[in-house]
């Protein structure tokens, strides 16, 4: 086989189902040059269905045990990467159809860091419980819940995009933010990113949050762009987060837009405009205090 042109990492935690969703979408865009690299990021065994499932792609495994959290775990893909170019994804998403072609057309003109856009689809919160490979299967009223708005998801992206999927409060930032040169980092999630693997072997994730999200993607973003001055977004590299319950989500939200705020000074009136309803101002200066901990990395 020849060398690939593109290393696709994939961080897991053992969720099949929704990795059964998303490679159903990223399966059809691989070819020979291009490599899959999933990082299981727990002490729980492959599912055979879906090491049968990727049979006919170049793929390998990357077990991680005991779990060191997905920054930990996308950097281990991002090393072992077998390519220039490194795409990434979390095993919560769908891709649209051209998701591969997108991102790899946009660092032909401009090698360098490169987000794809990302939309929420809340309607399948729930769908865990559906049966793939073994998975759960609790009731019926599951699978009616989410069955349509999945078969259209799968089916008709573009559509279901349109119709069903939601901004979250930071891509609605990103969005409104885009055309402002110092504050486009906004918008980067390591769910749907592109670089040169040596870009990112030169910035790692930083590992420090653990199994916690610590802001660990946009503050690559941010790096990047100090270093570099340039941060791009991919046209058409469109992905779908089946969104999912996550205790502890809101608090957590509020106290990174709380965070953006500090981060970039130009983002104060929408960060606080975004969390204003839930009462979280206060906590501005407890996250001063924490930047302040974290030393140079977010100076102006």
């Amino acid at each position: 086989m020849p060398e690939a042109l593109a290393t696709v990492v994939i961080p897991t935690v053992g969720r099949w189902s929704r990795l059964a969703l998303l490679l159903k979408t990223l399966i059809p865009q691989l070819d020979d040059s291009s490599e899959l690299v999933i990082v299981v990021d727990r002490d729980v065994a492959v599912p055979p269905g879906l090491r049968s499932a990727l049979q006919d792609v170049p793929h390998r495994f990357l077990m991680r045990t005991p779990p060191h959290g997905r920054s930990h775990a996308r950097n281990a893909g991002i090393e072992a990467a077998g390519s220039a170019t490194v795409l990434l994804l979390d095993e919560d998403m769908l891709v649209a159809p051209g998701w591969l072609k997108a991102h790899m057309a946009a660092q032909a003109r401009a090698p360098g860091l490169v987000r794809g856009e990302i939309r929420e689809l809340p309607p399948l919160a729930a769908f865990d419980d559906l049966d793939t490979w073994g998975g759960r299967d609790e009731s019926d009223a599951v699978r009616r819940r989410g069955k349509r708005i999945l078969s259209m998801a799968l089916e008709d992206f573009e559509g279901c995009w349109a119709r069903f999927a939601v901004a979250s409060g930071l891509q609605k930032l990103a969005d409104e933010t885009r055309d402002e040169a110092s504050v486009t980092w906004v918008g980067f999630a390591g769910a749907n990113l592109g670089a040169p693997q040596r870009l990112l072997l030169e910035r790692p994730f930083d590992e420090r949050a653990g199994i916690n999200w610590g802001l660990e993607d946009l503050t690559l973003a941010l790096r990047t762009l100090r270093d570099t001055g340039t941060l791009t977004v991919a046209e058409g590299a469109r992905a779908l987060h089946l969104t999912h319950p996550q205790r502890g989500w809101k608090e957590q939200q509020r106290a990174n837009v709380l965070l953006l705020e500090v981060l970039a000074p130009p983002l104060r009136a929408p960060a606080l405009a975004l969390i204003e309803e839930a009462g979280a101002a206060p906590q501005l200066q407890v996250w001063r205090a924490e930047v302040a901990r974290h030393g140079g990395l977010f100076d102006a």
